[in-house]
Protein backbone atom coordinates (compact mmCIF):
# COMPACT_ATOMS: atom_id res chain seq x y z
CA UNK A 1 0.00 0.00 0.00
CA UNK A 2 2.79 2.41 0.91
CA UNK A 3 4.63 1.61 -2.33
CA UNK A 4 1.48 2.29 -4.34
CA UNK A 5 0.98 5.62 -2.62
CA UNK A 6 4.61 6.58 -3.21
CA UNK A 7 4.25 5.70 -6.90
CA UNK A 8 1.12 7.85 -7.21
CA UNK A 9 2.87 10.79 -5.58
CA UNK A 10 5.84 10.43 -7.92
CA UNK A 11 3.52 10.58 -10.91
CA UNK A 12 1.83 13.79 -9.83
CA UNK A 13 2.63 16.78 -12.00
CA UNK A 14 4.64 19.23 -9.91
CA UNK A 15 3.49 22.74 -10.73
CA UNK A 16 4.37 26.15 -9.44
CA UNK A 17 1.61 28.75 -9.34
CA UNK A 18 3.13 32.19 -9.88
CA UNK A 19 0.22 34.57 -9.49
CA UNK A 20 0.31 38.29 -10.03
CA UNK A 21 -1.14 41.37 -11.62
CA UNK A 22 1.74 41.50 -14.12
CA UNK A 23 1.11 45.16 -14.92
CA UNK A 24 3.45 44.88 -16.76
CA UNK A 25 5.31 41.57 -16.67
CA UNK A 26 9.09 42.13 -16.71
CA UNK A 27 12.39 40.29 -16.83
CA UNK A 28 12.38 39.84 -13.06
CA UNK A 29 9.21 37.74 -13.19
CA UNK A 30 10.66 35.55 -15.94
CA UNK A 31 14.04 34.99 -14.32
CA UNK A 32 12.46 34.20 -10.95
CA UNK A 33 10.19 31.67 -12.64
CA UNK A 34 13.19 30.00 -14.28
CA UNK A 35 15.16 29.92 -11.03
CA UNK A 36 12.21 28.53 -9.10
CA UNK A 37 11.65 25.78 -11.64
CA UNK A 38 15.26 24.64 -11.36
CA UNK A 39 15.57 25.02 -7.58
CA UNK A 40 12.31 23.22 -6.82
CA UNK A 41 12.45 20.64 -9.64
CA UNK A 42 9.05 21.67 -10.99
CA UNK A 43 7.50 20.27 -14.16
CA UNK A 44 5.70 23.47 -15.03
CA UNK A 45 5.21 27.01 -13.84
CA UNK A 46 1.90 28.69 -14.51
CA UNK A 47 1.77 32.48 -14.56
CA UNK A 48 -1.67 32.99 -13.04
CA UNK A 49 -2.91 36.36 -14.27
CA UNK A 50 -5.22 37.87 -11.67
CA UNK A 51 -8.63 38.74 -13.07
CA UNK A 52 -9.56 41.14 -10.28
CA UNK A 53 -6.56 41.69 -7.98
CA UNK A 54 -8.75 42.94 -5.14
CA UNK A 55 -5.88 44.13 -2.96
CA UNK A 56 -4.69 46.45 -5.73
CA UNK A 57 -7.75 47.41 -7.75
CA UNK A 58 -9.15 49.41 -4.84
CA UNK A 59 -5.99 51.52 -4.66
CA UNK A 60 -5.07 52.22 -8.28
CA UNK A 61 -6.26 51.79 -11.84
CA UNK A 62 -5.31 48.31 -13.02
CA UNK A 63 -4.88 47.51 -16.70
CA UNK A 64 -7.62 45.26 -18.07
CA UNK A 65 -7.16 41.56 -17.43
CA UNK A 66 -7.22 40.73 -21.14
CA UNK A 67 -4.38 43.13 -21.92
CA UNK A 68 -2.31 41.91 -18.96
CA UNK A 69 -2.87 38.33 -20.08
CA UNK A 70 -1.75 39.26 -23.61
CA UNK A 71 1.43 40.77 -22.17
CA UNK A 72 2.20 37.60 -20.20
CA UNK A 73 1.58 35.42 -23.27
CA UNK A 74 3.85 37.63 -25.34
CA UNK A 75 6.61 37.54 -22.74
CA UNK A 76 6.54 33.74 -22.39
CA UNK A 77 6.69 32.94 -26.08
CA UNK A 78 7.00 29.24 -26.89
CA UNK A 79 8.60 28.01 -23.65
CA UNK A 80 7.04 24.60 -22.99
CA UNK A 81 7.53 24.69 -19.21
CA UNK A 82 6.00 28.15 -18.72
CA UNK A 83 2.30 28.78 -19.21
CA UNK A 84 0.17 31.91 -19.26
CA UNK A 85 -2.96 30.94 -17.36
CA UNK A 86 -6.32 32.71 -17.50
CA UNK A 87 -8.12 30.50 -14.97
CA UNK A 88 -8.49 33.38 -12.54
CA UNK A 89 -9.76 35.69 -15.28
CA UNK A 90 -12.37 33.25 -16.55
CA UNK A 91 -13.54 32.38 -13.04
CA UNK A 92 -14.75 35.95 -12.54
CA UNK A 93 -15.05 37.91 -9.33
CA UNK A 94 -12.19 38.78 -6.98
CA UNK A 95 -9.05 36.68 -7.44
CA UNK A 96 -8.37 34.32 -4.54
CA UNK A 97 -5.35 32.02 -4.65
CA UNK A 98 -7.09 29.35 -2.58
CA UNK A 99 -9.63 28.77 -5.38
CA UNK A 100 -6.85 28.20 -7.90
CA UNK A 101 -4.91 25.90 -5.57
CA UNK A 102 -8.02 23.81 -4.91
CA UNK A 103 -8.62 23.46 -8.65
CA UNK A 104 -5.17 22.01 -9.29
CA UNK A 105 -5.32 19.75 -6.26
CA UNK A 106 -8.61 18.33 -7.55
CA UNK A 107 -6.98 17.36 -10.85
CA UNK A 108 -4.13 15.63 -9.04
CA UNK A 109 -1.31 18.14 -9.19
CA UNK A 110 1.33 18.75 -6.54
CA UNK A 111 1.15 22.51 -5.91
CA UNK A 112 3.72 25.06 -4.81
CA UNK A 113 2.66 28.72 -4.66
CA UNK A 114 5.45 31.08 -5.72
CA UNK A 115 5.50 34.52 -4.11
CA UNK A 116 7.91 37.41 -3.97
CA UNK A 117 9.15 38.70 -0.64
CA UNK A 118 6.67 41.59 -0.55
CA UNK A 119 3.76 39.24 -1.20
CA UNK A 120 5.09 36.77 1.37
CA UNK A 121 5.22 39.50 3.99
CA UNK A 122 1.56 40.22 3.27
CA UNK A 123 0.33 36.61 3.37
CA UNK A 124 -1.55 37.22 6.61
CA UNK A 125 -3.98 39.43 4.66
CA UNK A 126 -4.75 36.80 2.01
CA UNK A 127 -8.24 35.36 1.72
CA UNK A 128 -8.69 32.25 3.91
CA UNK A 129 -4.96 32.07 4.53
CA UNK A 130 -5.32 29.73 7.52
CA UNK A 131 -6.90 27.17 5.17
CA UNK A 132 -4.55 27.85 2.27
CA UNK A 133 -1.37 27.08 4.23
CA UNK A 134 -2.76 23.61 4.95
CA UNK A 135 -3.29 22.85 1.25
CA UNK A 136 0.04 23.65 -0.38
CA UNK A 137 3.65 24.67 0.00
CA UNK A 138 5.01 28.15 -0.63
CA UNK A 139 8.28 29.20 -2.23
CA UNK A 140 9.46 32.73 -1.48
CA UNK A 141 11.35 34.21 -4.43
CA UNK A 142 13.87 36.42 -2.69
CA UNK A 143 16.00 39.24 -4.07
CA UNK A 144 19.16 40.97 -2.84
CA UNK A 145 18.48 43.17 0.18
CA UNK A 146 14.93 41.90 0.75
CA UNK A 147 13.91 41.11 4.31
CA UNK A 148 11.48 38.24 4.89
CA UNK A 149 9.23 38.72 7.91
CA UNK A 150 7.20 36.27 9.96
CA UNK A 151 4.94 34.07 7.83
CA UNK A 152 1.55 32.79 9.00
CA UNK A 153 1.53 29.89 11.44
CA UNK A 154 1.68 26.50 9.77
CA UNK A 155 3.08 27.84 6.50
CA UNK A 156 5.37 25.27 4.84
CA UNK A 157 7.83 27.33 2.78
CA UNK A 158 11.26 27.40 1.22
CA UNK A 159 13.30 30.35 -0.04
CA UNK A 160 14.64 30.57 -3.59
CA UNK A 161 17.45 33.12 -3.75
CA UNK A 162 17.84 35.26 -6.84
CA UNK A 163 20.78 37.34 -7.99
CA UNK A 164 18.53 39.48 -10.16
CA UNK A 165 18.48 43.28 -9.81
CA UNK A 166 15.55 44.83 -8.04
CA UNK A 167 12.78 45.47 -10.59
CA UNK A 168 9.19 46.50 -9.80
CA UNK A 169 6.21 46.93 -12.10
CA UNK A 170 5.27 50.18 -10.34
CA UNK A 171 8.65 51.69 -11.22
CA UNK A 172 8.25 50.57 -14.83
CA UNK A 173 4.81 52.17 -15.09
CA UNK A 174 6.32 55.40 -13.78
CA UNK A 175 9.15 55.19 -16.32
CA UNK A 176 6.67 54.81 -19.16
CA UNK A 177 4.68 57.79 -17.87
CA UNK A 178 7.88 59.90 -17.89
CA UNK A 179 8.84 58.68 -21.35
CA UNK A 180 11.90 56.85 -20.01
CA UNK A 181 13.12 53.72 -21.78
CA UNK A 182 12.23 50.31 -20.38
CA UNK A 183 14.24 48.46 -23.03
CA UNK A 184 15.76 45.15 -21.91
CA UNK A 185 13.89 45.25 -18.58
CA UNK A 186 10.60 44.48 -20.32
CA UNK A 187 10.55 41.97 -23.23
CA UNK A 188 10.18 43.62 -26.64
CA UNK A 189 6.81 41.96 -27.44
CA UNK A 190 5.43 43.40 -24.19
CA UNK A 191 6.74 46.87 -25.01
CA UNK A 192 4.92 46.63 -28.33
CA UNK A 193 1.65 45.95 -26.51
CA UNK A 194 2.28 48.85 -24.11
CA UNK A 195 2.73 51.15 -27.10
CA UNK A 196 -0.23 49.76 -29.02
CA UNK A 197 -2.58 50.10 -26.05
CA UNK A 198 -1.09 53.45 -24.92
CA UNK A 199 -0.65 52.07 -21.40
CA UNK A 200 0.61 53.91 -18.32
CA UNK A 201 0.18 57.43 -19.63
CA UNK A 202 3.17 57.67 -21.92
CA UNK A 203 5.20 56.21 -24.74
CA UNK A 204 8.49 54.34 -24.45
CA UNK A 205 11.52 55.40 -26.45
CA UNK A 206 12.53 53.46 -29.55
Amino acid sequence: MQNTLASELEQRRRIGLFGGTFDPIHIGHLVMAAEAREALDLDEIRMEVAGDPWQKSNNRQVTSAEVRFAMVEAAIGNRSWLTASRIEIDRGGPTYTIDTVQHFLEVGCDVTVLVGVDAANGLATWHRISELVKLCRFAVLSRPGAVLGQLPAGCDFSVVDSTLMNVASADLRAKVARGTSIDFVVPDPVIQIIRRESLYGGLTHD
